[in-house]
């Protein structure tokens, strides 16, 4: 199910003007961010006691769908 709605919401994304997707998971969610490399996410920062409820670390995730350059530009 995870991986059909990433997929959904990453096809989504590359219909509109997105150069980038970011989020956040817990540092412990090792199979949420497994999914998530395996869409081409990469780790681009980390969030010291990102989460209130336990104090647990964030991890930031990012993928690329576009060139910078070529977003807001007209054909």
């Amino acid at each position: 199910m995870g991986s059909r709605l990433l997929s959904k919401l990453i096809e989504i994304a590359k219909r509109r003007p997105v150069a980038k997707v970011t989020l956040e998971v817990r540092e412990a969610n090792h199979i949420a961010r497994a999914l998530y490399r395996k869409f081409g996410f990469e780790q681009t920062g980390i969030l010291p006691r990102y989460y209130g409820d336990t104090g647990e670390t964030g991890v930031v995730m990012c993928k690329t769908l576009a060139p910078e350059h070529s977003r807001g530009q007209e054909s």
